[in-house]
């Protein structure tokens, strides 16, 4: 049955090996629980799986576990830290949404996929570390986390999507790596407190409303010339109600 225990406040999975696999829901919905060991038998958690336990606040993961389902732990609003096994090489979509407690995630270097809506909505997130070896970030990845202050793009990520850090309100610290050759639809909307950025030369297209409501941003650096910055695809209301003014090139200024 996909539901392995009602009603418990806390649930030690049996470690004997004998659970291997925790099905979709089947913790669902369980607002009263509050803690989960989860043995290193088991090697994928399935979608939706603790989707909704309100109420959980301490979670481990084993080391076994390889795969972990979408929405798995979305709306788990009073977890503050979750530390991912090496082995997983995805956040799936909803994953962590909701979380709103979530302060500290840990992320393995195996993880080469962060999906859409992965930590949306998680508004308690101050930091994040995203591993090297992450090569894209889906749309909404980190929409909402409005306490998240910086951020560091590994090298490998081409396209930051569409509204990919949507009401980062604190977000004040982005590194775009020269790997980036679009900046997506409003990927960094409502992004109040972002006051400089850098812009790589490999960026070949910016789209609609990317940097828009950024009140503090005044000046962006840009890696190559202004002739390259000219030619770059800037969308209608790429920085509308911003306070930028001047695009810095290798070169000499742009006035915006």
């Amino acid at each position: 049955s996909k539901t392995l225990v009602a009603g418990c406040s806390a649930s030690v999975i049996p470690s004997d090996g004998s659970v291997t696999s925790i099905g979709e829901e089947a913790f669902y919905g369980h607002w009263a629980l509050t803690s989960a060991v989860i043995p290193d038998s088991v090697t994928d958690i399935g979608a939706s799986a603790f989707d909704g336990c309100s109420a959980l606040r301490s979670l481990s993961i084993g080391r076994g576990v390889a795969d972990i389902g979408e929405s798995a732990f979305a709306g788990c609003s009073e977890l503050t830290s979750v530390s991912v096994p090496s082995g997983v090489t995805s956040i799936k979509p909803f994953t962590f949404d909701d979380c709103i407690a979530l302060i500290s995630i840990e992320l393995p270097d195996s993880v080469t996929l962060i999906d859409y809506c992965a930590f949306s909505g998680c508004k308690s997130l101050t930091a994040v570390n995203i591993p090297d070896g992450v090569t894209a970030i889906g749309e909404q990845a980190f929409s909402g986390c409005s306490a998240l202050t910086s951020v560091t793009i590994p090298y490998g990520v081409t396209v930051i999507e569409s509204m990919t850090f949507l009401g980062c309100e604190s977000l004040a610290s982005v590194v775009i790596p020269a790997s980036v050759t679009e900046i997506g639809f409003g990927a960094f909307l409502g992004c109040q407190s972002i006051a400089t950025l850098i812009i790589p030369d490999s960026v070949t297209v910016i789209a609609e409303l990317a940097f828009v409501s950024c009140p503090k941003l005044t000046a962006v650096n840009y890696y190559g010339t202004t002739a390259q910055w000219n030619a770059i695809d800037k969308q209608e209301y790429w920085s509308d109600f911003s306070s930028l003014e001047k695009i810095l090139c290798s070169d000499g200024t742009v006035a915006v």
